[in-house]
């Protein structure tokens, strides 16, 4: 018998795991959100993603809300262009150990 795996397949012109970090980070400076509470806001999502209770971490509506948002829809994106979560996890792990 024949197991069928699954294959993830990257998107032509997909940009890498990095590019897609800095391109959302870039979109939450246009709106008004700065780099440091995207970078905080990525921590949130780590732990998120690790099992980690997070709970209410911010106040809705506020710029710490919108970043966090802001970082899911790059996730998002990430694993609409194909990538491994266990590959988004590592490059946002790697991109928030640089950046504090």
């Amino acid at each position: 018998m024949k197991h069928i795996i699954s294959i993830n397949e990257f998107h032509p012109g997909a940009r890498t795991i990095r590019e897609s970090i800095e391109y959302w980070i870039e979109r939450g400076e246009e709106e008004g959100i700065s780099r440091e509470t995207s970078i905080r806001a990525i921590g949130v999502w780590l732990d998120h993603l690790q099992g980690k209770e997070v709970g209410r971490v911010a106040k809705r509506g506020s710029d710490f809300a919108k970043a966090i948002r802001n970082i899911g829809k790059c996730i998002d994106t990430i694993d609409d262009d194909g990538y491994p979560l266990s590959w988004a996890i590592k490059a946002l792990e790697e991109f928030y150990s640089e950046s504090i």
